[in-house]
């Protein structure tokens, strides 16, 4: 090693570096080396402490490049940093004795890391789903009547559908997701025996909340659609036994293109139905009722004629 006897003329080499800054995140990402911008780098030379002690620094720009000028010749050279990102510490600490002029550096997350909960998020289909809020219980009484107020932890799965939590103690979780896709609500639980070290991996498979609800497809005897039908829900036996208009209806809908007319949200009890030809005002004869039941969404067919 070539050692320096005046670590002044150090700050004033002819030797420049550039490169690009990236980093790697297994734990919480992608798992694909990613450009990292504006992260600060530090660069020492030999004799200067191991600790905080730099004798130049750069930030790396909105593309990740960075260049060190005017580097001494003379001993070695360590170039380190440090940034958070998604709660994880990255790092880089590397030291060379060689000059090159362009070195990519990559950041890489800190071992003191590699611990507690991993939950990752997934559809039917394996692929991630983003975003979902958790719920964290370490009581299966609270987790079982869904207290949100009773979670020791609250907060967002990232991008990638992850979320790690590595300031849990020993002991069995429960996680609860939750969350809305395309304005459909989202939800998936599952639990966990954690030993306290390492990273325990919960997979959780979310699916669709079934949205209570009415859909009638409007069909001929033929079983061909028919399109613009007005249908009108009683929930009076009474005023639908008498019924040639839709006074008195609750609800009313005119049937697509593909015959369909939807009530969503609608409350559940049993409903007469009355069909109408919007173009004479003829009531048409149809099947007379339709149940809906608590927290389903019921699909039926209405024959005409």
């Amino acid at each position: 090693m070539i050692s320096c006897s005046d670590t002044n003329e150090e700050l004033f080499g002819e030797s420049v570096l550039t490169g690009r800054t990236f980093y790697t995140n297994e734990l919480t990402g992608s798992g694909v080396k990613t450009v990292k911008k504006e992260v600060t780098l530090k660069l020492a030379y030999t004799g200067t402490s191991t600790g905080t002690d730099y004798d130049a620094t750069v930030t790396s720009n909105d593309d990740g490049y960075f260049v060190f000028n005017n580097i001494s010749n003379c001993g070695e050279i360590r170039i380190f940093g440090e940034f958070e990102e998604d709660g994880i510490s990255f790092k880089l600490n590397t030291t060379f004795t060689n000059r090159p002029t362009t070195l990519d550096l990559n950041f890489v997350y800190d071992p003191d890391y590699y611990n507690g909960i991993r939950i990752r998020s997934s559809d039917a289909s394996g692929s991630p789903v983003p975003e979902m809020n958790y719920y964290v219980y370490n009581n299966q009484t609270a987790f079982t009547a869904n207290d949100t107020s009773n979670a020791i932890l609250k907060k967002q799965l990232n991008q990638y559908g992850i979320a790690l939590l590595n300031d849990l103690q020993q002991g069995t979780y429960y996680v609860v997701l939750q969350g809305m896709i395309n304005n459909i609500n989202y939800s998936g639980t599952g639990s966990i025996q954690f030993n306290g070290t390492d990273v325990a991996d919960l997979n959780i498979q979310v699916t669709a909340l079934v949205q209570p609800g009415l859909t009638l497809i409007v069909q001929d005897p033929n079983g061909f659609v028919v399109s613009g039908v007005k249908v009108c829900l009683f929930t009076s036996g009474i005023i639908f036994s008498g019924a040639e208009s839709c006074d008195g209806s609750v609800d009313s809908g005119i049937s697509d293109n593909n015959g369909k007319i939807k009530f969503p949200g609608i409350s559940p009890m049993q409903y007469f139905v009355l069909c109408k030809d919007t173009i004479s005002s003829i009531p048409l004869y149809a099947q007379d009722t339709v149940t809906v039941t608590p927290g389903t969404a019921i699909e039926e067919f209405i024959v005409v004629q």
